[in-house]
C-alpha cells in the first residue's frame, strides 16, 4: 500500500529559495508566511550519514532510509513526466499517421481478420482488432490522440492514464511485424506510470479543483496564496513502484551492455558498422559518417559501453542520491538524444528520455525555482472589479503564477477590464514583490507579454503577444461586454467558504513499517499463488490476503474507520498488489528471455506470469545490437508490372530501385521493420496480405493504369563497409516469391 509523506527540511538543508518560489513548501500569502507545517520525514531526511552519525541502527531508521532512497516521488516530478509522456504519445501518433491505414486497416498489410485467424506471439492483446475499415481506424486515431492530449494537459488524468495503457499496448501489439525494443519500452512506460498520481500537479484537474475549492472575489483573496496547492498534494508520494522503476531502468542498461560480447564492441569498431545500416540511418548521419575519424568512432563505442554500465549502478546507488540521479538523467538523455538523431529506432530513444524525468527530486525543483524566478519580472495586475471576465482571468493567473511574481489590485475604467502596472524603477534581485498600483500602466499586447513573462517558462513565448496584429486584435475587443456575453457576473461579497473535506477530516498518514509489512504479506501471497499455477486457488489466496492486509492496516492506522479511510486503504493495497504482480511477471520474463540468464538457469514460466508479460507485450529482452551490431543492410524491392506495361514498386510508387549504395534509404522505422520481418521464412503466412496490399495500388494513387498484373518480390542486401572503409560489399539480390493478379489483365499490345 502506498502512502504520502508530508515534508520536513533535513537537518543540513540547503539555503531556502525565495519565499514566493514554487518549491513545494507551504506557500506564503500577501500578509506574510503561513503557519509552519507539522514536522515529518522528508525526502533526503534519512541517509547513511544520518544513521551512522547519529548511531541510530533501529529498524525504524533503516525503513525510513529505504523509503527516502527508493520509494518516494515528488508530485511535481510526476506532473512534469505526465506532460512529457502525453507529448510523446501525441507525436508518436502523428508519426504513425503516415502509415496508419497501411498498417491497421483492412486495406493494409495485415488486416485484422488475418491477425485474428493467425494470432501473432501467443495472441497479443489489441483493441485495434475491433476496428476494420479505414474510416473506423481513423476515428480510433482521433480518439487515441485526444486521450494522449488529455493526458498531456492533465484532464481526467487517471482515466487518460488507464486508456493510454490499452491504446499504446493495442497499437504496438496489433502488427508485431513492426515491433521493436522502442515499442516495448513505450508499453512499459505507459503501464508503470499508470500506477502514479500524475495529475496532482501541473494539470487541468488540479486547476479546476483549486478553482472549485476557493472562489476569490476581491484583490485580497487573489493575493492570498495560502491554499495554492490542495491539502495532501504537496506531500511526497511513496510507493513500491519507486524501486521497481529503478530496477526496470537499470535492467535495460545493465543487460544491454552485458549482452554486447562480440568483437566489434570489444575492439571499439561497433559504432562504425551501425552508422552504415542505411535502413536505420538518418540523412544527417549519411552525410557525416564518411568523415568521422577512427579515434572518434572508438571513443563513441567505448562511451556507449561505459554509459550503459555506469547508469545501471548509478540508478541504484544509495550514496549521494540526488547527485547520482542527476548524473543518471544527464547520461540517459545524452545517450538517447544521440540515438534519436542518428538512427530510426521508433520511440526507443524518446521513451527512455521520458523515463528519465521520473528521477527528478525535490532538490532539483528547488534549484529550478531559484534559477528561474526573476523579481524583475514582477508585475501588478490591475483589474476592473465590475468585470466578471477580468476576475476569472485573475483567478486563473493566480494559479499559474507559481513564482508568485504577480500581485492583483482593483482599478476601474480599464478598456479591456485588465491591465498591468510596471515598476517605475528597476527592482533589485532580492527585493520582495511589491503590492499596490504604483507604476506605469500598460495594456493590450504589452500587458499580455508582461503577464506571460512572469509565469514559469513564460519568457520563452512572451514575444508572441508583441507580434504585429495582436495589439489590433485586442483593441477590437475593447468596450465589448464579453463578461455579459459569456454569462460571467461578479460574485457577491466574499463570504466564509466551507472548508475543504481534507481540512475537516485530515487524511491519516500510514506508517512506513505498516506499508513494508503489508507489501511483504501481499508479495508472499502473490508469489505462492503464481507458483502454484492454479488460477482459482491463486485468485482466492490473493483476495483473502489483500482483505486481511486491509483490515490490519485499518485497525493499526485508523482507529475510527470511515468510508473515506477504508476506500483509501483498499485503493492503496490493490494498487500496490498490481505493482507487485506486474513486477513478478517482469522478473520472470527477464529470467526466461535474457541470454545471460537462461543459458545458466532454466526458469519455468507459469501461465499467469506468461500472460502478464506477453498479452500486453511487456517483454524484457534487453539485447539491442548484441552480441555484435548489425553487420549487413537490406530492404524489400518489388518489380511489378502494371496493366500498361510499366515497371513499378507498389511500396514507393516509383520504378524499382536496386542500388543500396545510397547514403540513406530514408525509410521510416515502420516500413524498415516490416520489410526486415516479412522477408523471414517464419512470416510467409502474412505474404498473401502483402500481395493484396500491392494489388490495391490504384486505390492509393487514384490512377487505374497503376493496376498490378504480376511481379517479383526481392530481398536486396549487402554487407556494411569493413573497418577503415566506406564502401559496402557482398551485394545480393534474392527472389522471395512471384505473384500474379487474377483480377488485372494487361492492355492489348503491351
Amino acid at each position: 500500500m502506498s502512502t504520502d509523506l508530508p515534508r520536513q527540511e533535513p537537518e543540513s538543508a540547503p539555503a531556502a529559495p525565495p519565499a514566493h518560489a514554487d518549491t513545494g513548501a507551504a506557500p506564503t500569502s500577501a500578509a506574510g508566511p503561513s503557519p509552519a507545517s507539522p514536522a515529518s520525514p522528508a525526502e533526503g531526511g534519512a541517509s547513511l550519514w544520518s544513521i551512522f552519525h547519529g548511531e541510530d541502527f533501529s529498524p525504524r531508521a533503516w525503513l525510513a532510509l529505504l523509503r527516502d532512497l527508493y520509494l518516494t516521488f515528488d508530485r511535481r516530478t510526476l506532473g512534469f513526466s505526465r506532460i512529457m509522456l502525453g507529448f510523446l504519445l501525441c507525436t508518436d501518433l502523428i508519426h504513425r499517421g503516415a502509415a496508419w491505414d497501411d498498417m491497421y486497416s483492412t486495406i493494409g498489410v495485415l488486416p485484422n481478420h488475418l491477425n485474428l485467424l493467425r494470432p501473432q506471439a501467443w495472441g497479443a492483446y489489441s483493441v485495434f482488432n475491433a476496428f476494420s475499415t479505414p474510416g473506423e481506424i481513423r476515428i480510433l486515431w482521433v480518439v487515441a490522440f485526444l486521450n494522449a492530449f488529455c493526458l498531456m494537459i492533465g484532464y481526467r488524468t487517471k482515466v487518460a492514464q488507464i486508456l493510454a495503457v490499452f491504446f499504446v499496448a493495442g497499437m504496438n501489439g496489433r502488427v508485431l511485424l513492426i515491433e521493436n525494443g522502442g515499442y516495448v519500452v513505450n508499453n512499459l512506460l505507459a503501464m508503470w506510470t499508470a500506477f502514479l498520481p500524475m495529475g496532482d500537479r501541473f494539470s487541468v484537474d488540479a486547476l479546476l479543483a483549486s478553482m472549485k475549492r476557493r472562489r476569490e472575489t476581491t484583490a485580497a483573496d487573489l493575493n492570498d496564496r495560502a491554499d495554492m496547492v490542495a491539502p495532501g498534494k504537496d506531500t511526497l508520494h511513496v510507493s513500491v513502484l519507486g524501486i521497481v522503476l529503478l530496477i526496470q531502468l537499470s535492467a535495460i542498461y545493465y543487460f544491454n551492455v552485458l549482452h554486447k560480447t562480440g568483437p566489434a564492441w570489444r575492439n571499439g569498431t561497433a559504432v562504425h558498422y551501425v552508422l552504415y545500416v542505411d535502413r536505420m540511418a538518418t540523412p544527417i548521419v549519411s552525410l557525416l559518417r564518411d568523415h568521422i575519424p577512427n579515434f572518434l568512432i572508438i571513443f563513441m563505442t567505448k562511451a556507449t559501453m561505459v554509459f550503459e554500465a555506469t547508469m545501471a549502478m548509478v540508478l541504484l546507488s544509495p550514496l549521494a542520491r540526488t547527485w547520482a540521479r542527476r548524473l543518471a538523467v544527464v547520461m540517459i538523455n545524452t545517450l538517447h538524444l544521440a540515438f534519436g538523431v542518428t538512427f530510426v529506432l521508433g520511440p526507443f530513444a524518446w521513451s527512455c528520455c521520458v523515463f528519465s524525468t521520473l528521477l527528478f527530486t525535490r532538490d532539483d525543483w528547488e534549484i529550478a525555482s531559484f534559477a528561474m524566478r526573476r523579481v524583475g519580472r514582477a508585475r501588478a495586475v490591475v483589474f476592473d472589479p465590475a468585470s466578471g471576465g477580468a476576475l476569472l482571468v485573475c483567478r486563473l493567473l493566480k494559479r499559474l503564477d507559481r513564482f508568485e511574481l504577480l500581485t492583483f489590485a482593483p482599478e476601474e475604467g480599464l478598456p479591456l477590464g485588465i491591465g498591468v502596472r510596471r515598476p517605475d524603477a528597476p527592482v533589485a534581485p532580492d527585493a520582495p514583490v511589491a503590492h499596490g498600483t504604483q507604476g506605469t500602466l500598460v495594456g493590450r499586447g504589452e500587458a499580455l507579454s508582461d503577464i506571460v513573462a512572469a509565469l514559469p517558462l513564460g519568457p520563452l513565448v512572451a514575444w508572441v503577444p508583441r507580434l504585429p496584429g495582436v495589439d489590433a486584435l485586442l483593441a477590437s475587443l475593447e468596450r465589448r461586454d464579453l463578461s455579459g456575453f459569456f454569462g460571467l457576473r461578479v460574485a457577491g461579497p466574499a463570504g466564509a467558504a466551507p472548508p475543504p473535506v481534507d481540512e475537516v477530516m485530515p487524511t491519516p498518514r500510514i506508517p512506513a513499517l505498516v506499508v513494508v509489512l503489508s507489501l511483504l504479506v501481499v508479495g508472499g501471497a502473490v508469489a505462492l499463488a503464481v507458483w502454484l499455477d492454479r488460477p482459482m486457488l491463486s485468485i482466492g489466496i490473493i483476495v483473502v490476503t489483500a482483505a486481511l492486509t486491509i483490515l490490519i492496516d485499518v485497525g493499526i492506522v485508523f482507529p475510527v474507520v470511515t468510508t473515506r479511510t477504508l476506500r483509501r486503504a483498499v485503493g492503496g493495497v490493490v494498487r500496490e498488489l498490481f505493482i507487485v504482480a506486474m513486477f513478478a511477471g517482469a522478473v520472470n520474463q527477464a529470467m526466461v528471455e535474457l541470454w545471460v540468464v537462461n543459458r545458466r538457469i532454466k526458469v519455468p514460466q507459469p501461465e499467469a506470469l506468461r500472460l502478464l508479460s506477453h498479452k500486453m507485450r511487456y517483454l524484457q529482452g534487453w539485447f539491442m545490437f548484441s552480441p555484435n551490431p548489425v553487420m549487413d543492410d537490406g530492404t524489400i524491392v518489388v518489380d511489378a508490372i502494371t496493366v500498361d506495361g510499366r515497371h513499378i514498386d507498389p511500396f514507393t510508387g516509383k520504378e524499382p530501385y536496386w542500388d543500396l549504395s545510397a547514403k540513406s534509404l530514408a525509410l521510416t522505422q515502420i516500413w524498415c521493420d516490416y520489410f526486415n520481418r516479412i522477408q523471414l521464412p517464419a512470416n510467409t503466412a502474412y505474404r498473401e496480405a502483402m500481395k493484396d496490399y500491392m494489388y490495391r495500388l490504384p486505390q492509393r494513387t487514384g490512377h487505374k493504369e497503376d493496376a498490378i498484373v504480376s511481379g517479383d518480390v526481392y530481398w536486396v542486401k549487402d554487407n556494411n563497409p569493413r573497418w577503415n572503409e566506406t564502401a559496402s560489399y557482398g551485394y545480393e539480390k534474392s527472389k522471395l516469391f512471384s505473384f500474379e493478379n487474377p483480377a488485372a489483365q494487361p492492355h492489348a499490345g503491351n
